[in-house]
C-alpha cells in the first residue's frame, strides 16, 4: 500500500529487538513486483528473501543512527539498481 500510495520504488520498515542483552536492528524491505530486487539489498547485509519482499538484521546495533542506516540502504539500493 505504501508503495502505491506514495509512488515509491522501495519501502523499508525498521524496528529494534532485544536478544540476550544485545540490541538488534531488523529491517524489512518491500518493492513492486517489477521493481527493485530488494532481496539483493538484503543479501548485502547478510539477509535474504524474495525480489519484492526481503529483510535483514544487524546485531548489536544500539548505537547505529537511523540517518546512517538510511544512507547505507539507499547506497545499496542504487548499487543494485545499477547492476540490474
Amino acid at each position: 500500500m505504501l508503495l502505491e500510495k506514495h509512488n515509491c520504488d522501495v519501502a523499508a520498515g525498521f524496528f529494534f529487538t532485544q536478544e540476550g542483552g544485545t540490541t538488534n536492528l531488523c529491517v524489512s524491505l518491500r518493492s513492486k513486483k517489477e521493481g527493485v530486487p530488494v532481496n539483493k539489498i538484503a543479501e548485502r547485509f547478510g539477509g535474504g528473501g524474495h525480489q519484492p519482499a526481503a529483510g535483514f538484521r544487524l546485531k548489536d546495533a544500539a548505537d547505529l543512527s537511523l540517518n546512517g542506516l538510511i544512507k547505507v540502504v539507499l547506497e545499496a539500493a542504487e548499487a543494485v539498481r545499477a547492476a540490474t
